[in-house]
């Protein structure tokens, strides 16, 4: 399975999961695995995901056997983490921030010269925000997994295909944040924003298929973050350069104009 794919679809079903406290139960006739949750009381099924996605999270030991049968996630098998933070106003602002994000947990876990971390928790949040519109907004082609709608009553997608969904306002107003942010942050960096951020896409693969110089993907990334953060309000906004004065008249330290 694409690395890319794989974080970002096992840290959605790890969410799924952890919301109403539920677990996967194999469907015999297709071989896929239901979604049960305690949202709706373990009533029926939520959603469904592909046995190619549940294999391979078992065998990365993200997920263990549930005593009544099915899977639960494994113990430690954490993919997402609440972070909060005050902003510029001195509201307190926070995010779910996700583990599983290839290129931004590897730029988490660095630190700079001084010891800082190379994306800060406002920067790390920007991202993560980002992220959760796009998802929403429906951006994304789902390719591994299906659990956004019910399962229909005597009618099931195609293997891997999505389910059709009317769109929400919800979906919506996501779009409209994701295309603001996008907007403020400009076209020249808004690319990297798209591949790393919301497509999980490495560093190295984002420069290629951007044209960027090599090696140069981690300095944009926190260059386009920064002014994301800024965009959401987790940083101050930068004050402008206030332009030199003209000069106008030489004098010495004692001097007075004279007043007529």
């Amino acid at each position: 399975m694409f690395e890319p794919a794989f974080n970002r679809e096992s840290a959605e079903l790890m969410r799924k999961l952890a919301i109403g406290r539920g677990y996967l139960l194999r469907d015999g006739k297709t071989g896929d695995w239901s979604l049960w949750s305690g949202k709706n009381g373990f009533s029926k099924p939520v959603g469904m995901a592909d046995n190619s996605l549940v294999s391979e999270m078992e065998a990365r030991t993200l997920l263990k056997a549930r005593p009544g049968g099915g899977l639960i996630p494994a113990q430690g098998a954490r993919t997402q983490a609440e972070i909060g933070m005050t902003g510029p106003d001195g509201r307190l602002v926070s995010t779910t921030m996700n583990e599983a994000e290839c290129a931004l947990g590897w730029l988490r876990g660095r630190k700079d010269q001084s010891g800082d971390p190379l994306l800060g928790d406002e920067l790390f949040a920007a991202a993560e925000r980002l992220r959760r519109d796009y998802t929403v907004a429906g951006m994304e082609q789902r390719v591994t997994a299906r659990w956004d709608a019910p399962i229909p009553s005597g009618a099931r997608g195609r293997s891997g295909a999505p389910l059709s969904a009317p769109v929400t306002e919800t979906a919506l107003a996501a779009k409209q944040r994701l295309f603001a942010a996008l907007r403020h942050v400009g076209p020249e960096l808004s690319g990297i924003l798209l591949e790393v951020c919301c497509m999980a896409s490495g560093l190295e693969h984002a420069e290629r298929l951007l044209g960027l110089p090599r090696r140069s993907g981690k300095a944009v990334l926190q260059i386009a973050l920064t002014r994301l953060a800024r965009h959401y309000g987790l940083l101050p906004e930068e004050a402008p350069a206030r332009a030199p004065g003209r000069l106008r008249h030489w004098a010495i330290p004692d001097y007075r104009p004279e007043v007529s």
